[in-house]
């Protein structure tokens, strides 16, 4: 009987003892469920921690690199690692000594020469070295279509330009499109009617500038016009009779300015009237009357 107790108590003791052990199980994972984490900060070899739970998070952080020079890297404060070099720091030289390096003593590079003065007969010179450099240009004077350009420094020229010639036109004479020089005379019109140059349509130039008028028997007529240049007008004076066979009625040619003219002899037995004149020419006709007295 007495171990019949002993065993009954034994058991209630381990059951207990499971109940126990389950319920400090649930508080457990109570308590890692609502951590309210506090984060380390993150390193070059470590990642955020909480220093409750010891979760992580995020990624290492960047090394911190610290010190280096032209001869030795920098180095990572917390990992030790080695970073780049730094580059020289170079001071001093000229064009006849390079740059050194204030750290390690390694040469740079040497300067540009400091060239002043020169003119177009004379080098440009260093003012550290005395080396000689180039020849400036010459300061030549605008040349134009006559005269030639001076280098104001040496006087060597360089040649005129000429002129640039425009060519002719029917009003125009010949230009220089650069000084205004011109040369010759304008073409003139090819007309009248349309100039085959330009396409200006020219009316024919016919003027009266001399007629008979009234004149007696046996006495000498005249007739001038002024028209086309250099052209072939054709006269045909009226009598009683018709057409008159004086002399001086032939066909003639204008001038260079376009001036014709004719002079004939009415004959001394002419009937007394008032007779027409025409004129014909570069397709353009001209009347005019004249009396004859008795």
């Amino acid at each position: 009987m007495k171990k019949y107790i002993i065993a009954v108590l034994a058991a209630l003791l381990c059951l207990s003892g499971c109940a126990s052990s389950t319920a400090y199980s649930a508080s457990s994972a109570a308590e890692e469920t609502e951590c309210s984490h506090v984060w380390s900060a993150a390193t070059c070899v470590a990642l955020s921690c909480c220093e409750k739970c010891g979760e992580t998070r995020g990624e290492l952080a960047a090394h911190s690199f610290a010190g280096g020079t032209c001869t030795e890297a920098e180095k990572c404060s917390v990992c030790g690692a080695e970073g780049k070099q730094k580059d020289h720091d170079f001071q001093g030289g000229d064009c006849r000594t390079p740059e050194l390096c204030t750290v390690c003593g390694a040469e740079g590079e040497r300067k540009p020469h400091d060239f002043q003065g020169g003119t177009c007969v004379e080098p440009e010179k260093c003012t550290v070295c005395g080396a000689e450099g180039e020849r400036k240009d010459h300061e030549f004077s605008e040349a134009t279509c006559m005269d030639m350009g001076i280098c104001a420094v040496c006087g060597e020229t360089i040649p005129a330009l000429g002129h640039d010639m425009r060519d002719a036109t029917c009003t125009e004479a010949a230009v220089c499109v650069r000084c205004g020089y011109t040369e010759g005379n304008a073409l003139g019109h090819t007309g009248p009617g349309t100039c085959t140059r330009c396409g200006e349509y020219v009316e024919p130039k016919f003027e009266i500038i001399t007629e008979p008028g009234t004149i007696q028997r046996g006495s000498t007529a005249t007739v001038t016009i002024c028209a086309e240049p250099n052209t072939e007008y054709h006269i045909t004076v009226y009598v009683k009779s018709g057409q008159s066979e004086a002399n001086g009625l032939e066909a003639k040619t204008s001038d260079g300015a376009g001036y014709v003219s004719w002079s004939w002899k009415v004959g001394s037995r002419a009937t007394g009237g008032t007779y027409r004149i025409v004129i014909t020419g570069c397709g353009d006709t001209k009347t005019l009357e004249y009396t004859i007295l008795e």
